[in-house]
């Protein structure tokens, strides 16, 4: 058989390796076959291939050079498809954002405002103490992120009176305490489509 007889079997690949400057590359078969070797020339449409790329051949018998040859080359999944829809984007951590929109995500559902620390039941003496319980607050309503986050501090001057050791009156002091609170919108975030 000549290089231009085909044989009329189609058989399914991957782009192995593929030079744009040289213009050619290989198609792996896989189940231990030998690599198949295709030229530019070969390829259908006006899409060049990319290492990765599904590919459904043809065979011819030799090329120029006596080897195997795909004679027609057809993509039929990009690599570069594949990868854009395996990369949706998964939240990492609790997002806790002073704003409305998390990127690559949307609202999937509003849970409501949530609020701690500006009672009297609870204080918090840190920021990090205070964001910490309102992201329980939200993970037990079911959110996976707070919107429109905001942190308050609160300045309040307590007093308390100690005996003195040397004398028989008390002596007033004064402390500057600082209080904060920390509220939000809790929300269930989704990757876009």
């Amino acid at each position: 058989m000549g290089p231009d007889q085909l044989t009329t079997s189609t058989s399914t690949g991957k782009v192995k390796f593929y030079s744009t400057e040289k213009g050619y590359g290989f198609i792996h078969v896989g189940m231990g076959g030998k690599d198949i070797f295709f030229h530019i020339t070969a390829v259908a449409g006006s899409d060049a291939p990319s290492a990765g790329d599904v590919v459904l051949f043809q065979v011819s018998e030799e090329d120029r050079k006596g080897r195997v040859a795909a004679s027609r080359v057809e993509i039929v999944e990009s690599a570069r498809a594949i990868h854009r829809q395996k990369s949706k984007p998964t939240l990492s951590g609790f997002p806790c954002i002073n704003g409305g929109s998390v990127a690559g995500f949307r609202v999937s559902q509003e849970l409501g405002r949530v609020s701690v620390g500006n009672g009297f039941f609870r204080t918090y003496y840190t920021v990090h103490e205070a964001r910490d319980a309102l992201i329980t607050d939200a993970k037990s309503k079911g959110a996976n992120g707070i919107l429109n986050f905001v942190w308050h501090r609160e300045r309040r001057r307590k007093s308390y009176s100690t005996k003195r050791i040397f004398g028989d009156g008390y002596n007033y002091h004064h402390k500057n305490n600082d209080y904060f609170w920390c509220e939000g919108d809790a929300v269930l975030l989704s990757a876009l489509d």
